[in-house]
């Protein structure tokens, strides 16, 4: 035992030392990954959010039960494959998810590139996510930070919508995404690139060594995602995006019953938007773009000003690490604990003449015991303890500027308490049972406003087999989040300050119901979902009285319908393939979507279509969005043209409006892989084969927006693609 443990410490020591040469300091992280190879695309298991469950000697009858439990689809998670993932060149997190049943990636900045990713129609803040079951991200980290998450070495994502769904993850408003990384269990190499016509790059590389105790697992990633000027007037539609990541990833079967799973990352994000130059802003400009800086005043002439009016500049660095350890006493326990820490820091500089920088920093700590009783009930027993930490500055908001404004820097702190029952009933009948208590206090250290709230969120989910092919399931649940952001929660406004007067935290209700039938060589699901917030935290507009924006809690609730058709199956055509279409729907009043930051679907149809053959893979997906009224959002308020004529009655005045009567259209991405050999790999791409954008209908996103009695330029008129068409040589190898 004493030379073993001398082995895995040099093993140890050695991995350090290298890590160290490579990053300059070492850091060492986890994943609590179920290990069941067999997922397909967009199948279904059972939220995971538990480290390894390998079948061993030790805690056999726990983890038997526990793999039961996924194999039976209890919670109704939906899973994209880290194959399917980068089927059509995926980058990013925020790239790969809209694939997922109801979840959508919304850009609602074409210059700064901010995106959210929204399930079942909710804002993008009230989506958790996850990495490996540990709250790595947080809603201020989250708006540039999914970009800086490659999927490279993501085995899979899991999708739990509505906060029944989501059990005992914390807030969950609108459900929950768990990102399931690799683990190293083979000694292998994979490099794998990709260049496109327009420029876009991307190289990953994936080394992992194994011995019979210990696994070790590097993983690199490099990409480029280029600007795109589809109407050549010198703006871009969406920025440049370039990034890099490291991960380490280490397991160690300490002794038959303790495992440790450890994991370290760090990544950088930089975005450069607005203009057409790669110019990169060092300071902000004290003067935004004017009328006169585009031909005839109409930002769909060419920019003819200052670059640095409309230059915006986003740099990003982060570092996490994450710990699981994990120990099974007897055959019916198993007690894991979790730590992780997060920093991430932003440097922006923005064309509203502005810079903001922050420092968000999440400590989590958690332990939790599960327990199989006799009576086939698999009790869960868990504390949490996290510390979130936001601090911001800003030379032109709190400094410069005459007053100048309070930062919106916070602290928040949740302590909680959960228990679970997952029920196997009878053959037929499985539920689960989730409790969560969360003490929150949160205090925004300089605008003089506190929360101090305990939270009680009960979480119901059953799953009942009407027969062998037919399945019931139904989630039903209470979802909360402290709203914290503000800033970036109100981005495009004119920053005449804001003045908090937000007391509530943000909770929901939420039923889920699904109905499936599931054959050898079909299948159809039938799926509705409820959700309703109260509490919901927004901005009231005062810019035309040159008053500060005002947030509050609303008075109102809001109540959003989602419904859903996915059916598919296989054929047997040349090789065989297979192919699976979805329809959602989605319903919210007027006055909710007037509250969103940007246009989100209502109707949508996802066609995904794969054919094997004797020269490789055949891949085709499909994407149909719905025509809309984009009034409902605000879009209303966006103009085209700023009048310049002094002699015109209309001088100084926007005219030429925006549509917001835009049209349906299609999307479709097309790849073609070969398997050279055994080692090597050859793919054909195409994105976006009908070139279709916003600029191909004359409504690119620039825009005057008004404010009643002043407008000023922004890039936000955002609701359909703004990349076009755009050809792919893929080069993979496996060894």
């Amino acid at each position: 035992m004493q030379n073993r443990n001398m082995r895995v410490g040099q093993l140890t020591l050695r991995f350090l030392f290298l890590s160290g040469l490579a990053l300059s300091e070492v850091a060492i992280s986890e994943t609590d990954q179920a290990t069941d190879q067999n997922r397909n695309q967009q199948s279904s298991t059972e939220e995971s959010n538990s480290p390894s469950e390998t079948i061993e000697v030790v805690g056999q009858r726990i983890r038997s039960f526990s793999k039961d439990l996924k194999a039976s689809d209890l919670s109704k998670t939906e899973t994209l494959d880290g194959d399917s993932l980068q089927r059509f060149g995926a980058q990013t997190l925020a790239d790969a998810i809209s694939q997922a049943r109801g979840v959508d990636t919304q850009l609602f900045c074409a210059n700064c590139g901010a995106k959210r990713i929204t399930i079942n129609g909710l804002r993008g803040e009230h989506t958790t996510v996850l990495i490996d079951g540990f709250p790595l991200h947080s809603t201020v980290s989250s708006f540039y930070g999914l970009d800086a998450v490659p999927i490279i070495g993501i085995e899979r994502i899991e999708v739990n919508r509505g906060s029944g769904s989501s059990l005992i993850v914390p807030e969950s408003i609108g459900g929950s995404i768990n990102l399931i990384t690799r683990d190293p269990l083979r000694n292998g190499l994979e490099v794998n690139g990709s260049w496109g016509s327009h420029g876009s790059r991307q190289t990953s590389v994936i080394a992992s060594g194994v011995d019979d105790d210990t696994g070790i697992m590097v993983m690199f990633d490099d990409s480029l995602s280029p600007f795109w000027d589809e109407d050549d007037n010198k703006i871009a539609e969406t920025p440049t995006r370039k990034s890099q990541s490291l991960t380490f990833k280490i397991l160690e079967k300490v002794t038959d019953n303790w495992n440790l799973n450890l994991r370290y990352s760090e990544s950088k994000l930089l975005l450069l938007g607005g203009n057409v130059e790669n110019f990169e802003p060092q300071t902000y400009s004290p003067i935004q773009a004017q009328p006169e800086d585009f031909v005839g005043g109409n930002v769909r002439n060419d920019y003819i000003g200052d670059i640095a009016r409309i230059s915006e500049r986003i740099r990003l660095s982060r570092k996490e690490w994450a710990a699981a350890s994990q120990y099974f006493i007897g055959d019916d326990i198993e007690v894991n604990l979790r730590l992780s820490q997060t920093v991430q820091h932003q440097d922006g500089i923005y064309s509203h003449a502005f810079d903001y920088n922050n420092r968000d920093e999440i400590q989590f700590v958690g332990l939790e015991t599960r327990w199989l009783t006799d009576g086939n009930h698999l009790l869960t027993f868990g504390l949490e303890r996290k510390q979130h930490k936001m601090e911001s500055s800003s030379q032109a908001l709190f400094v410069d500027r005459d007053p100048a404004l309070d930062p919106d820097s916070f602290e928040f702190d949740s302590t909680a308490f959960y228990v679970m029952d997952r029920w196997q009933v009878n053959q037929a009948l499985r539920l689960g049972l989730a409790l969560r208590f969360d003490q929150i206090d949160v205090e925004w250290l300089y605008l003089d406003q506190k929360i101090d709230e305990l939270v009680v969120a009960p979480r119901f989910l059953a799953n009942y087999e009407h027969s062998e092919h037919m399945s019931s399931r139904l989630t039903l649940g209470i979802g909360y989040r402290p709203p914290l952001t503000l800033f970036e929660s109100q981005h495009g406004s004119s920053h005449d300050g804001f003045v908090v007067a937000i007391d509530k935290i943000e909770k929901s209700q939420s039923a889920v119901y699904s109905f499936s039938l599931n054959y050898p060589s079909w299948f159809s699901t039938w799926s509705a979902h409820w959700t309703r917030i109260s509490n919901m935290a927004y901005a009231i507009d005062r810019i035309s009285t040159q008053q500060p924006l005002l947030f509050v809690n609303s008075e109102d609730d809001y109540d959003i319908y989602v419904a859903d058709w996915y059916f598919g199956g296989k054929y047997h055509l040349l090789d065989g393939g297979e192919w699976q279409v979805g329809v959602e729907s989605f319903h919210y009043s007027d006055d909710y979507a007037d509250k969103l930051p940007t246009a989100a679907n209502e109707f949508r149809i996802v066609g995904d279509f794969s054919q094997k053959s004797l020269i490789g893979m055949t891949s085709l997906q499909a994407v149909y969005v719905g025509a809309r009224d984009l009034s409902r959002y605000g879009y209303d308020e966006h103009f085209n043209e700023y009048n310049l004529d002094i002699t015109s009655s209309s001088f100084n005045q926007v005219s030429d409006p925006k549509k917001v009567k835009v049209p349906d259209y299609v999307l479709l991405h097309l790849k073609h892989q070969i398997q050279v050999n055994r080692d090597y790999t050859l793919g054909f791409r195409v994105n976006n084969l009908t070139n279709f954008t916003q600029a191909s209908v004359d409504d690119t996103p620039a825009t005057w927006h008004w404010h009643e009695t002043h407008g000023h330029f922004d890039n936000f008129h955002t609701w359909g693609p703004n990349q076009g068409r755009e050809y792919f040589i893929e080069i993979g190898g496996k060894w």
